[in-house]
Parts: C-alpha cells; sequence; structure tokens
C-alpha cells in the first residue's frame, strides 16, 4: 500500500514528525513518500495520505487549508489523517480547531504534538498502520 506524507513546515517540529511517521510506516511494509503539500497534486497515486502542517493560532496556516481544499476531491477518495507540530514559542495549547477542513478531506483522525515527543508520534503511527492493514 502506498502512502504520501505530506508536510508544510517552516520551523521543522511538524517536519521532524513527518519523518518519525514516514520511517514508522515504512518499517510497518508501507510503500512511503516523504513530501511537502505539492506533493498532494499527486494524492490519486496514493491510497493513504498522511498530512501534517506547523500550527498558527488556532489553526493551520492559510496555504496549508488551501492545499487541502484545493485537492479535497481526490484526498475524500483516500485514507487521509491530519496532525499539527508546533514550534517553541506556540501559545495554542493544542486548542487546534481542524473540525470543518478534517471534515472536508474526510480525515480520519487528527493528532497535535507539542514537542517531538518520539513515543507518542509512535503510537499514533502504530494506530493508523493498524487501520490501514485493516484496509489493504
Amino acid at each position: 500500500m502506498s502512502v504520501l506524507v505530506a508536510t508544510e513546515s517552516t520551523r521543522g517540529t511538524t517536519r521532524r514528525a513527518a519523518t518519525v511517521i514516514a520511517g514508522s510506516l515504512a518499517q510497518h511494509g508501507f510503500d512511503v513518500t516523504l513530501g511537502t503539500l505539492s506533493d498532494l497534486e499527486r494524492a490519486a497515486e496514493f491510497e493513504a495520505i498522511v498530512i501534517g502542517s506547523d500550527t498558527e493560532g488556532d489553526g493551520w496556516p492559510d496555504v496549508a487549508r488551501e492545499a487541502c481544499r484545493r485537492h479535497a476531491p481526490a484526498l475524500t477518495q483516500r485514507l487521509v489523517w491530519l496532525f499539527s507540530g508546533s514550534a517553541p514559542d506556540d501559545t495554542s495549547s493544542g486548542n487546534i480547531d481542524l473540525s470543518e477542513l478534517a471534515e472536508t478531506v474526510t480525515a480520519r483522525d487528527y493528532k497535535y504534538f507539542p514537542t517531538t515527543d518520539t513515543e507518542r508520534i509512535l503510537s499514533w503511527t502504530a494506530f493508523i498502520a493498524d487501520e490501514l492493514l485493516g484496509h489493504s
């Protein structure tokens, strides 16, 4: 099963989380591509997509939201998960509201990672792998 892990990150925390997610999914036997939001143009090439972005206020930056909305027709035909990483100066305390965006792309789950806590990321990735194996 092919999986795209796509991120929009200017601060690095989200990109580091994406790298952990991609590596873990690859260890579970999936064919993983680690890319950026521009790779959502190729959504039809993948069976599942994990999308991550930095946080900005109580949500994602406009560029990330717009990329998801623009590619929603293809994303709704895939298994999709969303996640956010934060920066040291982030004051959102995880109060990120992506409900509208999650509904638009029919995301199966959303996770907020305030740090690159590898154990939390790996735990969530194991959940994704289990979901994917159920759809193989």
